[in-house]
């Protein structure tokens, strides 16, 4: 095979691993709503069910920096790369904020605190918007890995779903901050480091959005 099949070769290869990473992330978030979910039921598969987020993150870690380590390789446009290397690097990050909220769920579940309404919905409604933010994502990235533009109009989706996720914290806080003026709980303490991190999730789908129109109007 020529030297530049092999390269071309290789580069489909990587390609097909930003996907399936994206995918594993994809896991990692529908695995933190499983664990939310639970949580407010009294499950008693918390800690399998953190396993799970965990064993996926470090899943998700590993298909990174196997990409990384090969796009450095690669017969790649300078540009090209340093654009796949940051979206790679953002998407990831989704999956580290699945990991560092499921911990504070685990945390604060086995410490005996419920999160009680109006929280457990609102919350429960940013994590699902989170999930349906990181697959529109998903979906966009394996549309411009394969030079089609059929799917960057879902990137407004995104935009939406960050604006719903950012009102809903700003609600949570308002209200959590009035209920701790009178009276501080736990849930003043861990609340807010909870909602940070579900937020982070749906704005790290906004930048690799901007990421992804840039790579896309680069081949026009």
């Amino acid at each position: 095979m020529s030297e530049h099949g092999t390269g071309k070769r290789r580069v489909d290869v990587i390609k097909l691993k930003i996907v399936d990473h994206a995918l594993k992330v994809l896991e990692t978030v529908v695995a933190l709503e499983t664990l939310f979910s639970a949580s407010l039921a009294g499950s008693p598969e918390l800690d399998s069910l953190f396993e799970k987020v965990y064993r996926l993150e470090r899943e998700a870690d590993k298909l990174k920096r196997e990409i990384i380590s090969e796009l450095r390789m690669a017969y790649v446009h300078p540009i090209d790369r340093e654009d796949l290397l940051k979206m790679v690097t953002l998407v990831d990050d989704i999956a580290g904020f699945s990991k560092s909220a499921s911990k504070r769920i685990l945390a604060y579940t086995k410490g005996g605190l419920r999160v009680d309404e109006p929280y457990s919905s609102d919350i429960k409604t940013i994590i699902e918007a989170s999930r349906k933010a990181v697959n529109e994502l998903v979906d966009t990235i394996k549309s411009v890995i394969e030079g089609s533009i059929s799917s960057l109009e879902r990137l407004g989706n995104v935009e939406k779903l960050e604006k719903e996720v950012d009102d809903l914290r700003l609600k949570i806080l308002e209200e959590l901050y009035k209920e701790c003026v009178a009276s501080l709980t736990p849930k003043c303490v861990i609340l807010p480091g909870l909602v940070d991190d579900l937020e982070s999730i749906t704005d790290v789908c906004e930048d690799v959005g901007v990421i992804l129109k840039l790579m896309f109007s680069r081949r026009l």
